[in-house]
């Protein structure tokens, strides 16, 4: 039996992973080796990276770190693979996160962000079918998932408890703009 057929079977008990005893199990190395994040309170494999999702996390974070000094000061970082605690039973780890430093509490993961990117191959119905109401919840203003298969930009935008209220899809050569900055993905093709 499958582990998504066990979850669905309504005569077997499962329970959820809680956001705090993930992070311990974190701090104690439980998972070394392995690449997962917690989503809804599911432990979920995170995909290896190829080259050109590699390439664009990395070009996209320093122009957006950059873009973002120069306009804000030292207000914003930018991390790249990095948690959110997103609710009690989500910390997803993003490809690109930015993170307000007066709304971040110290020894804590960021819990708000005012731009999530995922930079999307393999990871495409995760990214778009579960991830946005898991941000939308968390209030995330701007939630970009860089379509690497139909070359898009999925912009979501407007969160809710429900999810977010304007998603547009963008190709990657159109001028995007998120807290001030245009941004053109296209840019940051190989």
């Amino acid at each position: 039996m499958s582990t998504e057929a066990i979850a669905r079977d309504p005569e077997t008990q499962v329970f959820a992973l809680s956001r705090a005893l993930y992070d311990e199990m974190v701090e104690a190395g439980k998972f070394e080796g392995q690449h997962v994040e917690l989503l809804e309170g599911v432990l979920v494999e995170m995909a290896p990276q190829g080259v050109e999702q590699w390439n664009t996390t990395r070009l996209l974070g320093s122009e957006l770190a950059h873009e973002l000094r120069v306009r804000f000061g030292r207000r914003y970082a930018v991390g790249q693979q990095g948690p959110i605690g997103a609710s009690d039973g989500s910390e997803p780890e993003p490809d690109v996160i930015v993170i307000d430093q007066t709304t971040r509490r110290q020894g804590q993961h960021p819990t708000w962000s005012p731009l999530i990117v995922e930079v999307a191959q393999t990871s495409l119905t995760k990214d778009l079918l579960h991830k946005p109401l898991i941000y939308a919840r968390a209030d995330v203003t701007d939630y970009w998932v860089i379509d690497l298969v139909a070359r898009r930009t999925v912009v979501h935008r407007l969160p809710t408890a429900e999810g977010y209220l304007d998603v547009e899809a963008h190709p990657f050569d159109q001028t995007l703009e998120v807290m001030g900055i245009p941004i053109r993905i296209a840019d940051f093709m190989d």
